[in-house]
């Protein structure tokens, strides 16, 4: 069977103050500010200034890092921060076949941690429609939380608008 992973997009990050985690990244290690479109879309998900995302890539990967509000469908970010401090909450990856992906990782014991549509034609994307992106618990098999989105071809992360 081919890899289904075709990209690693993000790491994302929760943490109280999103400048402050990129000031340091971009002046200590040499990071990048980019996907400002993507940041200004996922912002646009909660009321004005209540959700900060700030994403910098670091060589070839990108950090997401979200000061998330306690809102609803925004309750894991701010679940993982109240509850963990700052930290990884998932990392983002591009599949191909996402749903086939998505039952294979339920059926190795994964949980299914939230499920939602996006509008990434809004963050600029050359995308139609809405995008189901996936989050699945992983953490006993694993350590991580798997954020997964179909595959974006048009959509090169750290890149992209």
């Amino acid at each position: 069977m081919p890899a289904p992973a075709t990209a690693f997009v993000h790491v994302e990050v929760v943490h109280p103050d999103p400048d402050g985690a990129a000031a340091f990244i971009i002046e200590e290690l040499g990071g990048e500010r980019v996907e400002r479109g993507i940041s200004s879309y996922l912002e646009g998900l909660a009321p004005e200034g209540e959700l900060q995302v700030i994403h910098v890539r670091l060589g070839n990967v990108v950090f997401q890092l979200v000061k998330p509000p306690a809102l609803p469908g925004l309750e894991s970010w701010y679940e993982q921060l109240r509850d963990h401090g700052p930290s990884v909450h998932n990392v983002t990856v591009f599949v191909d076949g996402v749903e086939d992906v998505r039952q294979r990782l339920l059926a190795r014991g994964a949980t299914q941690a939230a499920e939602l549509d996006l509008t990434l034609q809004d963050a600029g994307l050359d995308v139609q429609g809405t995008q189901k992106v996936h989050v699945l618990d992983a953490r006993e098999q694993t350590g991580l939380r798997f954020e997964l989105l179909e595959t974006i071809p048009s959509w090169v992360p750290g890149k992209g608008p």
